[in-house]
């Protein structure tokens, strides 16, 4: 069963069978807000990162407006934990190498994010953009996104077996985990949702608040 915006637009699903979703259609409801705030817990930001410049787009092509801030928090593993289980070749020792692949991709992405927003605030079009970066000595399990402080979006991650190739151009077997497009599961916090949606939203939002106050370090990027 679903439950409707006043508008008339489909809101939320509030049944006990939560089917999954995609991130895009959901963040580009966020950006529709007057202020925009997106507190993500995942291993690189790479779906993050693809879907914010999307939206970077809508707003200079005039789509959509303009919101008047947009806040980012990005908790991320810190790729010089030797103690993370992925990514990780398949004999279970740990690899500099491999935890350097992963920064890499992690950076990049983190700058591809940053990019976009603060070309909105270099563009005049948005006034306040602020994206935090903190890092926690472990990977991931699942990915998860707070929008709004209103929806949860999680989706586990699995791990998978995988060739990948490091600077030196040596190919090694990991164990990974594939996010991209990955399906989520959605619950919101609003006055029509359930009470489950609505604790799993608090519940999230308090993991997400504690974890980045007490077991994450600022990232020196």
């Amino acid at each position: 069963m679903c439950s409707e915006r006043p508008e008339g637009k489909v809101w939320a699903v509030v049944s006990e069978r939560v089917p999954p979703v995609l991130l895009r259609p959901y963040l580009a409801e966020a950006f529709e807000a007057n202020e925009v705030k997106l507190d993500v817990f995942s291993m690189t930001t790479e779906s993050l990162a693809a879907r914010v410049v999307e939206q970077k787009d809508r707003i200079i092509s005039k789509e959509i407006s303009p919101p008047r801030s947009i806040t980012v928090r990005l908790l991320l593993p810190n790729t010089e934990s030797e103690a993370l289980a992925i990514t990780r070749q398949v004999s279970r020792e740990d690899d500099p190498q491999v935890r350097a692949r992963l920064d890499w991709t992690l950076h990049s992405h983190v700058t591809m994010l940053r990019s976009a927003l603060f070309e909105l605030r270099r563009l005049k079009l948005v006034e306040k953009v602020d994206v935090q970066v903190r890092l926690v000595p472990f990977a991931p399990q699942l990915k998860l996104y707070i929008l709004n402080n209103q929806v949860v979006l999680q989706g586990f991650y699995i791990p998978e077996e995988g060739a990948a190739t490091l600077a030196d151009g040596e190919e090694v077997v990991t164990y990974d985990a594939y996010g991209t497009g990955a399906t989520l599961y959605p619950f919101r916090a609003t006055a029509d949702s359930t009470p489950e949606q609505v604790g799993v939203v608090r519940a999230a939002r308090k993991f997400f608040n504690v974890t980045w106050e007490n077991l994450a370090t600022d990232a020196a990027f």
